[in-house]
This record gives C-alpha cells, structure tokens and sequence, in this order.
C-alpha cells in the first residue's frame, strides 16, 4: 500500500490551476506575476520613433544599475543596440527588431537575479514589445 505524503495541518488547496505560494513573498512594491502577465497598451497613445528610442535609452539606463550576472547584461545590451540600430534605420525591420526585444524578455524572465532588480526592466521591455508592434510594419 502506498503512503501519502498529507500536509502536517491536512489542509486542502485548491487553486483551480492557478500558482499558491505560502510565506512572504517580496516583489519590491511591483507586481506578483505567478503565470502570464498581460499588458494593455491605451489604444490612443501616440506612439512615435523619438519615444520609442527614447523608452530604449531608459531601458538601457536600468539595465546599467540592475543586479544582473555580467553575461546576462552583456546578451542584453547587444540585443538592444541591434534595435536601436534598426530603429534608425529608414525601413527598419519589425521581424529584427521584436526578435531581439522577445529575446530580452527571455533572458529576463529566466534570470536568477532577485525580481525586484527586474520587476522595471521586464515592464519597459513589454512596452518596447508592443510599441514596435504598433510602430514598425
């Protein structure tokens, strides 16, 4: 016969699919994302190529002071010079440029650092996302 391994208190948890955690859980003031986050962007925001290098300079500035491992930093850094590059461009290549800011959000969400350090920068990089969406065609 086998032996169930019970909670100590025999609590039950049903989350219907959703993430449980149990304990303190610090999110530095940002959010808790414990499955998909999804982003609205206003549908009546004027999205221009000057804000949009403009939103890659500050992901950059954060990027510089975030507590991530130096191969990290350095993967995305080069990812987002390559979409400045290709925002200067005259016909700058949307395939290019949401490839490499995907990639970014990638390595963030799979970085080890604390999610406080990149609570910010993963919310820039999203809105980078769907601004290039919106921008390049």
């Amino acid at each position: 016969m086998r032996r169930q391994n019970k909670p100590s208190d025999d609590r039950r948890i049903n989350t219907g699919g959703g993430d449980y955690i149990e304990g303190d859980v610090r999110t530095g003031g940002g959010d808790f994302v414990g499955h998909d986050k999804i982003i609205h962007v206003d549908s009546q925001q004027t999205i221009t190529l000057e804000r949009f290098v403009e939103l890659l300079a500050q992901i950059q500035g954060l990027l510089a002071h975030a507590e991530l491992d130096e191969e990290t930093v350095q993967e995305v850094a080069e990812d987002i010079a390559k979409v400045q590059e290709q925002a200067s461009r005259p016909q700058p290549n949307k395939g290019i440029i949401l490839k490499r800011l995907n990639s970014v959000v990638e390595f963030l969400t799979s970085s080890t650092a604390v999610l406080t350090e990149v609570t910010e920068l993963y919310d820039m990089v999203q809105k980078a996302v769907a601004w290039a969406t919106r921008l390049f065609r």
